[in-house]
């Protein structure tokens, strides 16, 4: 499990977190599977960014008990002024992110 990290967003420092809950998020808002979640790269249109960023706000509040009102028109304002911000969720994402464990493969002859 990953810690909830704080990051300044609309004024104040908001806890933001990626686990299984913000993914599943993203992925039924924006109709796309795990895999092109961690596939997606530089291929980020507006609202999947925006998701993105609402997503993790959301499972950050969620995870410390906190109150969460905002919409995805709130988010969209706010990164209006800080476009450049979602580049930090993005990385968060991507680090926070459940990873598949490696299978070790068999030794042969067992």
């Amino acid at each position: 499990m990953h810690p909830v990290k704080l990051i300044e967003f609309g004024g104040q420092k908001r806890p933001v977190k990626y686990g299984m809950n913000a993914l599943a998020f993203i992925s039924k808002v924006e109709s796309i599977d795990m895999a092109n979640i961690s596939a997606m790269g530089d291929g980020i249109d507006f609202s999947l960014m925006r998701t993105i960023v609402y997503a993790g706000l959301q499972e950050g509040a969620r995870a410390e008990k906190k109150e969460f009102t905002l919409t995805l028109e709130d988010v969209g304002d706010f990164m209006d002024g800080e476009v450049d911000i979602a580049e930090e969720f993005v990385e968060l994402m991507s680090e926070q992110m459940p990873k598949p464990k490696k299978v070790k493969a068999p030794e042969a002859g067992h």
